[in-house]
């Protein structure tokens, strides 16, 4: 017997299959507990009596398929009482329903990319569920979009404008994320080099700041959010940012602001720091006091004694690769502040021996909060 209970783990997998469809048994860490999610999956794979609220029956809600990496978790038809209380039902029937779920490794890794993302937002408190979400048009300029963070995925996005469809179907972003309706789009590297077109990503954009525009009375998409699932793959990814910084369609070109954040608990707490109004302008203020410099202007975020201070606690890659250009060009005195998951990064980004200032999560979210000392 189980019990699927508001906010439980089971709950939580539904929601998340009812609108990714499917999802890696790996990705399931990022639930929770990774023992006992799995646990919760190995159980609801098993067909036996199912109660939520007055409703009691017998089925079998999941179903596990596959190998190694590609090995799924996916609702069975005894889910479907589930979803109608979830009011996903007639979602699901019409995205998924009829759709047989296939072995193609590239179908399965979009599927996973969007699921992981899904799952961080979860977990941050995002609205991710199309059916609870208001329908996004492209009739006439007027706020649609929420003030609560919403994320709305790109599918649903690109059936907006269906003559882009064949220019923008293969893109890598997985959908747009609205935070105070300031909209950054998004990304899942998962383990491995992200492949990027250039060209296809641009059309994107403009298609996504078309969106933003029209329904949140937004026109500054210029920021993206790129969630990773090791050191390696974010060393790998900022250098090949870096790389193709002088392409006019390269990542670094396109976007501003590149956030990268790790997939996992450090993640969803790095994420949940953007949903904190004036965040970033608190930290600068309490670390640097009154040497903090006009955000935005400069490469770096504080000059002390003669060194160029850089925060790099939002995750930015575009700032830091624009800052070791300045410092290693100019030879300047520089140091970095960073949180301890980054370290790595900046430390084998800029090969050489550097000044860091490692600052905990802990800390940042004090100074946020008003309780730091």
């Amino acid at each position: 017997m189980i019990y699927v209970l508001p906010g439980s783990h089971a709950v939580n997998i539904v929601t998340i299959l009812s609108v990714a469809g499917e999802f890696s048994s790996a990705s399931s860490r990022l639930l929770g507990n990774e023992a006992l999610i799995r646990r919760t999956i190995r159980s609801m794979c098993k067909p036996q009596e199912i109660l939520m609220g007055d409703m009691k029956y017998s089925g079998q809600l999941l179903s596990v398929s596959g190998r190694g990496a590609l090995k799924s978790v996916r609702l069975r038809k005894w889910a479907y009482p589930v979803l109608k209380e979830l009011e996903a039902d007639e979602y699901y029937k019409k995205t998924f329903g009829s759709k047989r779920f296939t072995g193609c490794i590239k179908n399965k890794d979009r599927n996973y990319r969007v699921a992981e993302c899904l799952m961080m937002f979860l977990r941050s408190g995002i609205e991710f569920r199309p059916y609870m979400l208001p329908k996004l048009q492209n009739q006439e300029m007027k706020i649609v979009v929420p003030i609560k963070p919403s994320f709305y995925l790109a599918k649903d996005l690109k059936k907006l404008d269906k003559d882009s469809l064949p220019k923008t179907q293969f893109t890598r972003v997985t959908g747009m994320l609205f935070i105070g309706r300031k909209p950054y789009a998004v990304y899942n590297t998962r383990g491995s080099l992200m492949k990027w077109n250039g060209a296809g990503e641009n059309k994107t954009i403009e298609n996504l700041q078309s969106i933003a525009r029209m329904n949140a009375a937004r026109d500054d998409l210029d920021a993206a959010i790129m969630f990773y699932g090791n050191e390696k793959t974010a060393i790998d990814t900022v250098r090949d940012i870096r790389a193709n910084e002088h392409l006019d369609l390269g990542f670094i070109n396109i976007y501003q602001k590149i956030h990268f954040i790790p997939l996992g608990d450090i993640g969803v707490r790095q994420l949940q720091l953007f949903l904190r109004p004036k965040w970033w302008e608190k930290v600068i203020s309490y670390l640097f006091e009154d040497n903090g410099e006009p955000i935005g202007y400069f490469n770096h975020d504080a000059v002390i004694d003669g060194m160029e201070i850089l925060c790099f606690l939002d995750g930015d890659v575009t700032r830091l690769i624009r800052f070791k250009n300045a410092v290693m060009t100019n030879k300047n005195r520089f140091g970095i502040v960073c949180f301890p998951h980054q370290e790595k990064i900046i430390k084998e980004f800029f090969e050489i021996e550097i000044p860091l200032t490692v600052v905990s999560m802990e800390k940042v979210e004090k100074i946020i909060s008003g309780e730091a000392e």
